[in-house]
């Protein structure tokens, strides 16, 4: 049984439209809620990006979450684009980051735990051959036409008719 504070799926969706509301941002960043990555291994990634996604559909209509308006003062607001990463093949939109590209990778070896072959017997650090096939991996990864990319799925239009 719950606890009665816990904060239930709609509750984080009333959150999530009433911080969008609030900042009315230009563009959403987040999971792509389709990739087959997310879709089948990452529980908690699929539930925040399917709650963004909720979010940014339920912050333009002001049906949803009405309180919001009457007492809060937030008016409706449409999410004009939405980014979303991990996007693997629907990725249609890419970002050089040539400059940081040796950044990225040191921040990903970091979590040792995340990258084979640690995912499959844990230890805390890495062996030097391994890190060094990780890391030749994950350069051949993230290139484009020569370059080291970010790849997203860019949408807009959510609620289009």
């Amino acid at each position: 049984m719950a606890c009665s504070n816990t904060p239930t799926p709609r509750d984080l969706l009333e959150q999530v439209t009433g911080l969008i509301r609030k900042f009315r941002p230009g563009m959403v960043l987040s999971v792509d809620p389709g990739a087959d990555y997310v879709r089948w291994h990452k529980t908690d990634h699929r539930m925040a990006a399917n709650n963004t996604m909720d979010a940014i559909r339920a912050a333009e209509w002001p049906l949803y979450f009405p309180n919001q308006r009457l007492h809060d003062g937030l008016e409706p607001w449409r999410v004009p684009q939405g980014y979303y990463y991990y996007a693997g093949k629907d990725a249609n939109y890419f970002v050089d980051i040539d400059d940081v590209a040796e950044i990225k990778l040191a921040a990903a070896v970091a979590h040792v735990s995340q990258l084979p072959p640690a995912v499959d017997k844990y230890r805390p650090d890495w062996d030097p051959a391994a890190l060094d096939a990780v890391k030749a991996e994950l350069r051949q990864l993230g290139k484009k036409d020569g370059h080291y990319v970010e790849a997203f799925r860019r949408a807009e239009g959510f609620n289009e008719e």
